[in-house]
């Protein structure tokens, strides 16, 4: 019996749809169905970007902490905006401005200590210019 099987070498179909994350729906050892060329980015693309998913990634978490750090109750920011909307329902004139950079003091103080001890230096040098900035507005209400 000098018979052979040719089927030994074909893929299987385990290898066409597996890996649904990387591949769409196409594995990566499938010969009987390559990934459409539309799900592959052009070549320049690969060169500067290695990794489109890692990139959109990177993107979402800048973004998440761009929203998360704008919502600090620190003034000029919009959650400091928004701690001064909030008071001026209850309290009126400089003692609301007071109050809101008191807190934004605290905050600042905070996020300040955090970004130190994590040599987050950019942090700390966008902190600084916003406290001098609070600090400017704190010397007009006391006057």
């Amino acid at each position: 019996g000098g018979s052979t099987n040719n089927a030994i070498n074909a893929p299987s179909l385990q290898d066409c749809v597996c890996d649904v994350g990387s591949y769409g729906s196409y594995g990566p050892n499938c010969k009987l169905c390559p990934k459409p060329a539309s799900l592959s980015p052009p070549p320049f693309i690969s060169l500067l970007v290695p990794s489109l998913r890692g990139l959109i990634d990177d993107l979402y978490w800048i973004n998440l902490m761009l929203a998360a750090f704008n919502i600090l109750p620190i003034f000029p920011l919009d959650g400091g905006q928004a701690l001064r909307t909030a008071l001026a329902y209850r309290i009126r004139g400089t003692r609301l401005v007071r109050i809101s950079l008191q807190v934004s003091f605290a905050t600042l103080g905070l996020v300040m200590l955090y970004a130190v001890s994590n040599s987050r230096i950019f942090l700390v040098i966008m902190l600084a210019q916003i406290a001098f900035q609070n600090w400017q507005e704190w010397q007009q209400v006391r006057r």
